[in-house]
């Protein structure tokens, strides 16, 4: 949410859809075995076309629920990339939806900064340096953009409310834009 306030989305609408859609996004892992989600190294070609289908098990599974069919997009889009090379439609630029391009950073940037069974987390700078060499590839460079306009402290605050800790790395890299 601090990234869709940073891109100026102020639709309530859109940041409901974007707030349920962010808490579900890996709803659809429910139809993943475990022995794939739990893996600590490398996942094999079909395990990996196995888990490329969790957006769309998941946009599957809230698709029927009334009050979440707002969400559903977001869910189903959350992998798609920029330059069109994501999945599962291989969307591009604007045919993303810009809830789903804000997300893809903030998850990216979610997935970097925690511990996951197949690595420790990487500290911030090496995160921002990761996120802005993904700009036009990966993400949308307007969204890069406002991501690097947030300084770490902003984001080791919302890190540590929610019960997380960010780990800064090399100084230089912290504030690429100073806080208004």
């Amino acid at each position: 949410m601090l990234l869709a306030d940073r891109m100026g989305l102020r639709d309530p609408t859109d940041l409901e859809r974007l707030a349920q859609g962010a808490l579900l996004h890996d709803i659809g892992k429910i139809g993943i075995p475990d022995r794939i989600l739990l893996k600590p190294g490398k996942l094999t070609e079909d395990e990996e076309q196995d888990m490329r289908r969790h957006p769309e098990l998941g946009a599957s599974l809230i698709g029927g629920v009334g009050f979440l069919r707002k969400a559903r997009e977001l869910v189903l889009a959350h992998h798609e990339r920029f330059d069109g090379s994501g999945y599962p439609r291989g969307l591009a630029g604007q045919e993303i939806p810009i809830g789903a391009r804000i997300f893809a950073v903030v998850d990216a940037f979610d997935a970097l900064t925690t511990a996951r069974p197949y690595r420790q987390p990487l500290p911030f700078s090496d995160v921002v340096d990761r996120i802005a060499m993904g700009s036009g590839t990966l993400f949308d460079p307007r969204v890069v953009e406002a991501f690097l306009g947030i300084h770490f402290r902003t984001w080791a605050a919302v890190a540590s409310r929610h019960g997380a800790a960010l780990h800064e790395g090399r100084e230089a890299a912290t504030p690429l834009v100073s806080e208004p």
